[in-house]
């Protein structure tokens, strides 16, 4: 899971999605901006969770690296900008086809 800072949307989803699936899947988030490095999540982010029992409060904030497309199959970007940073990224066709972007929910 991928945002820009890592302290809202990442890795709320990155425990939602945990919450969701096999217990032995390995899901990490990652922001492609640094400035928050080692932040915990925005209270806000922390509330919606509490909200639905899912605790991230100890979780610390790290950026997207070009070492995630070796580590990881699939990475799922928030947004637009996000998916343009991921895929700056990569060095290869197999690695930018890892990425792929998270449409918001209609209603």
């Amino acid at each position: 899971m991928v945002c820009l800072g890592n302290i809202c949307r990442s890795p709320l989803t990155q425990r939602i999605l945990h919450s969701k699936i096999k217990k032995n899947s390995f899901i990490d988030s990652a922001g492609t901006a640094s400035y928050h490095i080692g932040n915990s999540p925005d209270s806000r982010s922390i509330l919606v969770a509490k909200e639905k029992g899912i605790d991230i409060s100890n979780y610390k904030a790290r950026e997207f690296i070009k070492e995630d497309f070796k580590k990881f199959d699939f990475i799922y970007v928030m947004d637009n900008s996000n998916f343009e940073n991921a895929t700056s990224m990569a060095d290869s066709k197999e690695d930018r086809d890892k990425v792929s972007l998270i449409y918001p929910l209609k209603k």
